[in-house]
């Protein structure tokens, strides 16, 4: 936990220098540190910060929220999708579960 602790630091400090004394957060990496340091503590290893795997599981799990969340317009009034579906996602919902679907089957 010390060596990832160590290395979110330098990502921070390197992120601030490069904007001029602003920390842009990156929410990938910072959700790559912390799963590094739950990992560690529970699996015992360490995964590496350009895996492609956990990646898109983030990619993917940004997506679920975004289409769980109050801007769809589905998720506020239910009925909208019958009168209204263009207004709703269900392609983005279907190939975001598609993708969830397929990384825990490949894992």
């Amino acid at each position: 936990m010390k060596r990832e602790t160590e290395a979110a630091l330098q990502e921070i400090r390197a992120t601030i220098i490069e904007n001029n004394g602003i920390w842009d957060v990156n929410t990938h990496i910072l959700s790559t540190f912390t799963l590094n340091v739950l990992w560690s503590l529970v699996g015992g290893r360490r995964i590496d910060h350009n895996d492609e795997s956990i990646e898109e599981i983030l990619r993917l799990s940004d997506m679920t929220n975004k289409i769980a969340g109050s801007d769809n317009i589905d998720n506020v009034f239910p009925g909208v999708s019958k009168w209204f579906p263009w207004l709703v996602p269900r392609k983005l919902h279907m190939d975001t579960h598609r993708g969830l679907q397929a990384w825990i089957q490949v894992c």
